[in-house]
């Protein structure tokens, strides 16, 4: 049996290697540590017997122009061996819980049309889906401008 809990800073060097797995960019562990002290993000992690399985992390979204804040899932990731068996679920529903906490009613999600197990894992959880075309979706490297800023 596996358990959820928020993921603390003793959880970095994990929270890198699992994120090297996920995305394929690597983070330093105290990059992560200091993120996670910081608390600008609900960082979720699984595991059994001292074993971190998974993970999930979420943007709560709190706004004067809104009732009630809302939160978007923004990462979800359960190690290979470890899917299919709950991990994943346990995962999602915590998190529920966790925003609901935070008096969050409505979460948002978004996946590629082709990530079969993430759709099959949202419709049982009873989230609504519907297909949209493309967003336009604008980025800026502030970096690179920063002599526009300047001036």
């Amino acid at each position: 049996m596996h358990k959820v809990r928020i993921a603390m800073p003793k959880d970095a060097c994990v929270l890198a290697k699992m994120n090297s797995e996920f995305n394929h960019n690597m983070i330093e562990p105290k990059d992560i540590s200091r993120k996670l002290r910081r608390g600008s993000e609900i960082v979720l992690v699984a595991e059994s017997e001292n074993q971190v399985l998974g993970f999930a992390c979420a943007q709560l979204m709190d706004s004067f122009c809104y009732v009630r804040p809302y939160a978007e899932l923004t990462e979800l990731y359960v190690r290979v061996a470890y899917r299919r068996k709950g991990v994943g679920l346990a995962l999602v529903r915590n998190m529920e819980k966790e925003l609901a906490r935070h008096g969050v009613t409505h979460i948002h999600i978004l996946t590629a049309v082709r990530n079969k197990p993430a759709r099959a894992l949202y419709g049982r959880l009873r989230y609504s889906h519907r297909r949209k075309k493309p967003e336009m979706l604008y980025d800026k490297n502030m970096k690179q401008n920063k002599r526009n800023i300047d001036n």
